[in-house]
């Protein structure tokens, strides 16, 4: 009797299990949801480029904002998207050459993501040098021409 009602029972939890096995492996894990940012510095501009650093994760909002240090009235228009799996911005040298990088984004759970930097071009003898300072951090960093910087966003949730 006591074995008939142990096979029953662990029937029962392996069709559960078999049922229920799709669901779990159908959700993104938490990590596939933080977002990476890519500055690429070119021989006339920058390009930032914003999706998921693992996997392809679509995101409900992502927006850019790019304002210029060296000439204040730099201020173009942000890219924003909707739900979509990245964007980018590009920044040419000519109009600004050190500007802020606002990035805001938000999953489909309404998680908020922000990253907030820093980046200057500097003039040197073998070509120019990008520096990128990220907001929070002493650290610089320092990439010469067709070299790119590559950082995850802090997982720090913003107002929405």
């Amino acid at each position: 009797m006591i074995k008939k009602v142990f096979m029953v029972s662990t029937v029962i939890v392996l069709i559960f299990l078999i049922i229920i096995t799709p669901t779990f492996i159908s959700q993104q894990a938490p990590i596939g949801s933080f977002p990476r940012v890519l500055i690429d510095h070119m021989e006339y501009s920058v390009l930032v480029d914003v999706r998921a650093a693992l996997e392809d994760f679509r995101y409900h909002n992502i927006s850019i904002r790019v304002t210029g240090m060296d000439d204040p009235g730099y201020h173009p228009p942000p890219v924003h998207a909707n739900e979509t799996y990245g964007i980018q911005a590009t920044v040419l040298k000519n109009d600004t050459r050190e500007f802020t990088l606002n990035i805001t984004l938000f999953d489909q759970g309404g998680q908020g993501y922000d990253y907030n930097s820093t980046v200057r071009i500097e003039s040197g003898q073998d070509g120019d040098d990008m520096v990128v300072k990220r907001e929070g951090s002493d650290q610089l960093v320092r990439k010469p021409v067709g070299e790119y910087f590559r950082d995850t966003f802090v997982a720090r949730s913003v107002g929405g």
